[in-house]
């Protein structure tokens, strides 16, 4: 571990490094950050050891690094893409030379995609800069070390196809079964063991609703008393469902 402690300059300049941090959570419903902060610590941490200055941190908060999108090509041509403006971000500002390492926490932190680690190792091999990671897994120094991120790369985009796979499978099979497959607790029901049952409180109310607005009463004064009635919950949501002509809930 004693070469690391300090990355060599592609400049060839005795001067301090500067490194850029790059941190990634894929979930995170909640907004709190938590994951990406303690990710980002770890990283400042490992570049303060090796005497680097982390001048720029890229943070991609609740972003998966494998799922896809399609997405237009500047040149009309649409593809099925990962997309990370951060990562993106990152490349330029490393490929420009504003800094010379990049560390994230691990690779699977860095890249879960086979198509985005070839841009981050063409990124590399064009700008000279070092990549690092945290827990020692991200390293593109040689070709022995490009060829293990390949390998780890691959079986960590596998390990999120079949994860994806289960999870379509089992949310399918609740849908059949009309068996509730989690998220947001619906207005008028409460989870109790996994399962939904009609609240005794908000249930009674929305029954009312219902027949309130069968039998041609506003809208508006049928949220009003649900507002008065301190009930919490998301009436608004409900009763956006109910002027469409059916209930919606927000997960």
């Amino acid at each position: 571990m004693g070469h690391e402690q300090k990355e060599q300059n592609p400049t060839g300049a005795a001067e301090t490094l500067r490194a850029v941090v790059y941190v990634r959570i894929s979930d995170d419903p909640e907004g709190t950050e938590r994951g990406v902060d303690r990710q980002e610590a770890d990283c400042r941490a490992y570049a303060a050891a090796h005497g680097w200055e982390v001048t720029a941190v890229f943070r991609e908060n609740d972003t998966s690094a494998f799922k896809q999108r399609t997405i237009t090509l500047p040149t009309g041509e649409r593809v099925r893409r990962v997309v990370r403006p951060e990562f993106r971000a990152m490349l330029k500002h490393l490929s420009d030379g504003q800094a010379q390492v990049m560390v994230a926490y691990d690779l699977d932190r860095a890249v879960r995609d086979p198509r985005d680690l070839e841009d981050l190792i063409d990124a590399k091999v064009l700008g000279g800069f070092g990549v690092r990671s945290v827990t020692g897994s991200l390293r593109l120094d040689t070709d022995s070390d490009v060829a293990m991120a390949r390998v780890l790369v691959a079986m960590a985009n596998k390990s999120s196809a079949d994860t994806a796979r289960r999870v379509a499978r089992a949310a399918k099979q609740q849908a059949i079964e009309g068996t509730w497959h989690g998220g947001r607790v619906p207005f008028e029901y409460r989870a109790v063991n996994g399962n939904l049952v009609v609240d005794p409180v908000t249930g009674p109310m929305v029954a009312e609703a219902v027949q309130r607005v069968l039998a041609g009463e506003s809208l508006y004064r049928i949220e009003k008393d649900l507002n008065r009635s301190g009930v919490s919950g998301d009436s608004d949501s409900w009763m956006e469902g109910q002027d469409q002509g059916h209930v919606e809930h927000e997960e």
